[in-house]
């Protein structure tokens, strides 16, 4: 019997929780709401400064403040979605030398092809990343107001994937000595959250030649769905080097679910923004974003052990009449009662609290134009006018980890232009951090309809990314 298999099912009541958890993360949208626009994909996210219209609220609620040349009476963002999804370990490449050829027959990795693979991955196994997926409900900013209203839903997950050891014995077999083990998974979680936001922002006179602002935005969260994983700790699987297996695991994570989605959780939050147009040229703002919370009602707190001494995977046996054994087809259960599931101290606790780890975005944009050389030197050559174009760049920190935010700093640097129409922007964007990502764009720019479509890769380009992303994005003004 091939071990492979035998261990694959084994870990298939605990692998069934992990999946759960990873079904509730891709089951819904995203964890940095402001990514819910095409335009600052495609820019790379350096968008905190540049957004415009109904995108101003989500990024930096001071820019309602601050009036611009064609400034619409009020303008709506219509539902709108993206989606992008990556992983920390197998590039697209990689994924393609798993999957059966055009013939259907199986591919296979060289003994060093495969060792280089497997060393790549890290501790924690192959993880799941979510990147820049999200769905906006709709959105609605007035100018001249200064106010802005919108309603989206987010999901954040970290952590969540396959343990190491599985991933080897999945790539690799039953080749040498394994060790399943679930010490990664301890704070992985998972978070589904809808919200409706409100938005106003105040001109400030701080100098009469730089139009400044301040805003805020309100928010209400309402909690769909959360899962984290409290403690995990031992091996789900051990094959010693004579083939015996064993498990000594635990495994506790606290849940709530869409089952009951009208109590699963609310809260409130508080976005503040600062802006300044510099000169025609520049312009600066911060945003401190998510200063707020989630309290998690009806919170389900499951423990999961597995307990297997060590033993042999065999064939079973059935006792004759006459007392004489016959051997059954099938290997012996020794997996039989050895999960067990029981609840924590927390079950059915009201008072949970989420707290959304802040964050601070200092983002800036320089708006100017680049002067192409003649066509040709001839008589008849001619000067090309100068090209429009926008350059940005955000640095964000955040305070915490969870709910789209890393303590890991990052970096956005993105740009647009229109080299072949007016109506047709290009952008190219670069996000460096915890992920980096190369993202393009182009829209279709109608003054009172706006049409934007970006696309990215992340962590590589081409076959080495090991994930992509793709935004579509509507908005009217008038």
């Amino acid at each position: 019997m091939n071990l492979r298999l035998a261990i694959a099912g084994a870990a298939r009541p605990a692998l069934a929780i992990l999946s759960g958890a990873i079904g509730l993360a891709l089951a819904a949208a995203p964890a940095r709401a402001a990514t819910t626009s095409a335009r600052a994909l495609g820019m790379g996210n350096a968008y905190g400064v540049v957004a415009i219209e109904a995108d101003m609220a989500a990024w930096n609620p001071a820019l309602l403040g601050i009036s611009r040349p064609g400034t619409p009476v009020f303008a709506v963002q219509l539902p709108s979605a993206n989606l992008g999804m990556g992983n920390n370990f197998l590039s697209l490449d990689a994924l393609n030398g798993l999957l059966p050829d055009d013939s259907g027959n199986s591919r296979t990795f060289g003994d060093a092809t495969m060792e280089t693979l497997v060393g790549s991955m890290s501790d924690r196994g192959w993880e799941l990343l979510a990147v820049d997926s999200g769905a906006r409900l709709f959105a609605l900013a007035i100018p001249p107001l200064r106010t802005s209203l919108h309603a989206q839903a987010d999901v954040d997950f970290q952590g969540l994937g396959l343990p190491r050891g599985l991933v080897e014995l999945l790539l690799q077999g039953n080749t040498e000595q394994r060790n399943i083990n679930l010490d990664g998974l301890k704070g992985a979680s998972a978070a589904v959250v809808a919200s409706a936001g409100l938005s106003h922002a105040v001109p400030l006179p701080m100098f009469s030649e730089r139009p400044s602002a301040i805003g805020a935005t309100f928010r209400y969260l309402h909690g769909l769905g959360w899962l984290n994983v409290e403690d995990a700790s031992g091996s789900i699987l051990t094959v010693d080097p004579e083939g015996r297996i064993s498990a000594d695991a635990g495994l506790r994570y606290l849940l709530t679910y869409p089952g009951d989605w009208i109590r699963t959780g609310n809260g409130l939050a508080w976005d503040l923004g600062l802006a300044t147009q510099w000169n025609e040229a520049l312009t600066w703002g911060l945003t401190v974003g998510n200063l707020g919370y989630i309290k998690w009602n009806k919170v389900s707190d499951k423990v999961t052990t597995a307990k297997i001494s060590p033993r042999s995977l065999g064939l079973s046996y059935e006792a004759k009449p006459d007392g004489s054994e016959q051997t059954q087809g099938t290997p012996q259960d020794p997996f039989k009662d050895a999960f067990k599931d029981s609840v924590g101290p927390a079950d059915g606790k009201s008072d949970i609290d989420g707290r959304l780890p802040p964050y601070a975005r200092l983002g800036f944009a320089w708006r100017g134009a680049l002067g192409l050389p003649p066509i040709s030197r001839s008589p008849l050559a001619f000067n090309t006018p100068p090209l429009p174009i926008l350059v940005a760049a955000d640095i964000v920190q955040g305070f915490g980890n969870g709910y789209g935010v890393s303590t890991t700093p990052e970096l956005h640097v993105g740009a647009e232009a229109r080299p072949l129409f007016p109506m047709m922007p290009l952008r190219v964007g670069f996000s460096f951090g915890a992920r980096s990502m190369v993202s393009m764009g182009a829209g279709l720019d109608l003054s009172f309809y706006k049409l934007d479509l970006a696309f990215g890769t992340m962590n590589g380009v081409f076959g080495n990314t090991k994930g992509v992303y793709a935004a579509l994005t509507s908005n009217l003004a008038f």
